[in-house]
């Protein structure tokens, strides 16, 4: 049930935008999925529906505004993502069944009939550490793949139940970076490493490799010209708390390249201040000038009542929000949308069932924050929508469309 559940929400939020009158379709488009489905808007009319399909195979549709499938497309290897790739979409699938080799396959794919042009192994890594791999496209211009090997070890035998999987799923031992041609023939070469914790790899408008890393409060941000590792520049700040022994980057720190001016980058992070207050901190960050700017907000009781007491629900059906557990906050979505910066914040707790063992994810009202480019809070808004499921949380989704959400 779950499952259906997890397709029905990630296939229906990026479909279509409803009216507050509107009821919402549902349509079961495919059965016993293997992992949530991704999704890839090609158009406005026209989605990427990629499905794992048993442990081994994967299949990729082609959905309408109509919710009508218009194509389907089966691939070999699991995990499939489909991305945007010069006028054709590329998918990409893992081979995960040999011992020690790992092999990642990329598939060129017709917009508009899902044949097959092209088919070819990309990528081949070793199993003995965990390696992370991010896929890189700018919106069709290119793809690029970053592949960071972890402390992690894959064999079992040298676990400890005294370990800390943090301290080595944060270690960085390599980055390799390969970027592909229309016809998928490699270029690779190796990042230098430095200082801290690996925090985030993105690229800017221009395509050239994005690399953050954070020691302790201070961040670097490194950025590197196409298809080169050397650096072209770099900002060095202080980050407004510390990261302590515990932490966990990819759920603190959230960074991201504007998609209007290449020598731009925002960050946000929520985190327990001095005071022991959970705080949201926004930043902005200019390579041309070197400037660092910071907006923060603090979520006090007195001001979680203000927001609740600010909200004015479209009609007397719609739900009180709810956003009691301050300590639970957590970003779970930066984007910046044409000339705004928008973040949704949740609460996320769990409780033991009461019913044949195990334990129930809660997820709070979602709260929007609305910036301008200069991070200047402009608006606030709740989605008063929550939930309890068994065992997992649920995929949510963020649509735009002429500058509407």
């Amino acid at each position: 049930m779950i499952k259906k559940i997890l397709i029905y929400l990630t296939l229906l939020t990026p479909l279509a935008a409803f009216s507050q009158n509107d009821a919402p379709v549902l349509k079961k488009f495919y059965k016993d999925a293997g992992s949530t489905p991704d999704v890839l808007i090609l158009n406005a009319q026209v989605n990427i529906i990629a499905v794992q399909a048993g442990k081994k195979n994967s299949d990729v549709m082609a959905v309408n505004d109509h919710m009508e499938t218009l194509w389907t497309t089966p691939l070999t290897g699991s995990g499939v993502i489909t991305e945007k790739f010069k006028d054709k979409i590329v998918a990409i699938t893992t081979d995960d069944e040999a011992k020690d080799i790992a092999i990642t396959k990329a598939f060129i794919l017709d917009p508009k009939t899902g044949k097959i042009l092209l088919e070819k192994k990309i990528v081949e890594t070793k199993k003995d550490y965990l390696i992370e791999k991010q896929i890189f496209t700018g919106e069709g211009k290119y793809l690029k793949i970053a592949l960071r090997e972890t402390g992690f070890k894959n064999t079992l035998h040298v676990a400890s139940v005294f370990s800390n999987p943090l301290k080595t799923l944060n270690e960085t031992r390599d980055i390799s970076v390969i970027e592909y041609d229309d016809l998928l023939n490699p270029k690779q070469y190796k990042l230098d490493l430095h200082d801290g914790t690996l925090e985030n790899i993105t690229t800017d408008i221009n395509g050239n490799l994005i690399v953050s890393w954070l020691n302790q409060n201070h961040l670097e941000i490194v950025k590197y010209g196409t298809g080169s590792n050397t650096a072209i520049t770099s900002i060095k700040t202080d980050l407004p708390y510390e990261a302590d022994k515990n932490y966990d980057p990819s759920h603190s720190l959230h960074l991201i390249s504007s998609t209007a001016n290449p020598n731009t980058i925002y960050c946000a992070a929520m985190f327990s201040n001095q005071d022991n207050k959970t705080e949201l901190s926004i930043g902005k960050f200019d390579f041309a000038t070197g400037k660092t700017n910071f907006t923060e907000e603090v979520f006090t009781n007195d001001h979680l009542k203000s927001l609740r007491k600010a909200f004015v629900p479209i009609n007397k059906k719609m739900d009180a929000p709810t956003f009691e557990s301050k300590k639970s906050l957590a970003i779970r979505y930066f984007k910046e949308a044409g000339e705004k910066l928008v973040v949704s914040v949740s609460a996320r707790t769990t409780e033991p069932s009461s019913i044949g063992g195990g334990s129930w994810m809660t997820e709070s009202s979602f709260l929007l924050n609305i910036y301008d480019t200069d991070i200047n809070l402009k608006a606030q808004q709740f989605l008063p929508v929550s939930y309890s499921v068994p065992f997992a949380t649920l995929p949510t989704a963020y649509h735009y469309n002429d500058g509407k959400l």
